[in-house]
């Protein structure tokens, strides 16, 4: 009898170590937050003369209401550009007409939505969310040469203000910047695009602009919490050890 208990309590141990060892590899695997989408967007338009002829930058692609070919016209209610999925890869001035200048469908225009200072003196995009709507981290594509910054983000109360100012590697005309640990809650998501007022260095050689030229915009809840290897490990070994008092409950009752 003694011998089947040892037997039995070896076959639970190496259970709980298998099971250890695969939790652990499921916990340090690399999970980010899950993205969120908006149900729509209200915007002042685009500039509809950026000049290079044919380029405008107008919201081309939104489905809401107000006039999407007039320039700094109030649209509401719809989504467009900024949360269509396709970001910019080149620059604003190579865009249009027969020069589609995203990896997607074809544009009528420039895939950039962007307003000019002399004409609109803080552009912001509000964002609709279903209530409750938790956001950690917001991603922003946006032209180098004419991105904003600082961005003010205003969230059920919560107003914060970041900075979007990379080193230039003059890798293209389009960057993402990434706005994390925001800790956002609600149903609107305000962001202001403050023109870049930087001036102009070997670090940044586009410093300031008069334009704010902006892609895609995407939002992301926080990372959900993973436990500990460690963590799964005890748990694994408490259900082991429960199991083998069990068995030895049910043997002496036997």
């Amino acid at each position: 009898m003694k011998r089947l208990m040892f037997n039995r309590a070896v076959s639970v141990c190496r259970a709980t170590f298998f099971a250890s060892l695969l939790l652990t590899g499921l916990s340090t695997s690399a999970l980010g937050g899950p993205q969120v989408f908006a149900t729509s967007y209200d915007l002042k338009n685009g500039d509809g003369n950026a000049g290079y002829g044919n380029v405008t930058l107008f919201d081309d692609t939104y489905n809401g209401s107000g006039s999407k070919t007039v320039g700094y016209a109030a649209l509401s209610s719809g989504l467009g550009d900024l949360t269509d999925g396709f970001a910019a890869v080149k620059n604003w001035g190579d865009c249009g007409g027969a020069r589609p200048c995203v990896s997607g469908p074809a544009y009528d225009n420039s895939p950039y939505v962007g307003w000019r200072m002399s004409s609109l003196a803080t552009p912001s995009v509000t964002f609709h969310f279903t209530p409750g709507t938790n956001i950690d981290e917001v991603k922003i594509s946006m032209n180098y040469g004419y991105h904003a910054s600082p961005l003010g983000f205003l969230m059920g109360g919560v107003s914060l203000s970041q900075g979007a100012d990379p080193t230039y590697t003059g890798g293209g005309a389009n960057h993402w910047y990434d706005f994390a640990g925001l800790g956002l809650s609600g149903d609107t998501l305000k962001i202001t695009f403050n023109y870049n007022r930087e001036p102009r260095t070997t670090a940044h050689p586009f410093g300031p602009a008069d334009w704010v030229l902006v892609s895609e915009v995407q939002f992301f809840a926080a990372t959900p919490a993973i436990p500990e290897p460690s963590t799964n490990a005890m748990l694994l070994a408490g259900l082991g050890l429960l199991g083998i008092a069990a068995r030895r409950t049910k043997l002496k009752t036997a």
